[in-house]
């Protein structure tokens, strides 16, 4: 079982895998600022998340960083994952969309 990293810096991107491969996938952010990157509905059938977390980027409070989901298709799919950068207090606001197709055959 292999874990891929992807950066995600631009708006769409294709990630190729296979079945039972880790996924991680980062996106730049400052969570001080109130924006926080989210998936955009539910997971689709045959990936699962295995974890969400932040980096800081330094050591110091308010620092920018990087918000990784880590995900796992444990069988062969191809889905389409949406994530975006909001704040809570405004769900409408989206200040950013990355849209993922995860491929996993093999």
């Amino acid at each position: 079982m292999a874990v891929i990293q992807v950066d995600l810096t631009e708006p769409s991107h294709t990630v190729y895998v296979r079945p039972g491969d880790m996924v991680r996938l980062c996106l730049a952010e400052t969570p001080t600022t109130g924006y926080r990157w989210e998936r955009l509905g539910l997971l689709p059938s045959g990936v699962e998340e295995e974890a969400a977390d932040f980096e800081s980027g330094g050591g110091m409070i308010g620092a920018a960083g990087r918000r990784c989901f880590t995900l796992r298709c444990p069988l062969s799919v191809d889905a389409s994952l949406t994530y975006v950068l909001r704040r809570a207090w405004a769900p409408d606001q989206i200040a950013k969309r990355v849209v993922i197709r995860l491929i996993c055959a093999g």
